[in-house]
């Protein structure tokens, strides 16, 4: 009766060495306690053909596009000291990105002409979504039947 036990441990064994190799392949070792996972990396901005699509799109002159490139460029520059800077939290930083993005905008509006900052503003601001509203509640004014 000990034959087929010690047969069978045997098999187990064998096959657990032979799956071994495999197994660690396929699901390796965590990293060790104190080693930081990657933090996942954004693709970097193409700040060239942003301010190409911004050229074409809202008809900037070869000056303008100049400046709106520095301008870009300089704010990507902030943006990514902030995220690189280990001593803040993920809730430091996205006031700070955000403030950087608001700099941006408004620094890009005022190189542009009237109707460029419109439809920039626009583009970069859109109104927030209206309310829904029921057929029953239309104003009074917009009735067909005025007496």
């Amino acid at each position: 009766m000990k034959k087929p036990v010690i047969i069978g441990c045997a098999v187990l064994f064998g096959a657990l060495l032979w799956a071994s190799p495999k197994l660690h392949a396929q699901f390796p070792q965590p990293p060790s306690i104190g080693v930081e996972p990657p933090q996942p990396q954004f693709p970097p901005r193409d700040i060239s053909a942003e301010v190409e699509r911004m050229t074409k799109r809202y008809g900037l002159s070869d000056d303008k596009t100049k400046v709106v490139h520095a301008i870009v460029e300089e704010q990507a520059r902030k943006a990514e000291d902030v995220a690189k800077d280990d001593s803040l939290s993920p809730e430091q930083k996205v006031p700070k990105m955000l403030a950087i993005k608001d700099e941006e905008v408004k620094r890009v509006a005022d190189v542009l002409t009237p109707e460029q900052r419109k439809k920039y503003l626009a583009d970069v601001r859109p109104a927030p979504p209206q309310p829904m509203s029921s057929p029953g509640d239309a104003p009074a004014s917009s009735s067909p039947n005025k007496e």
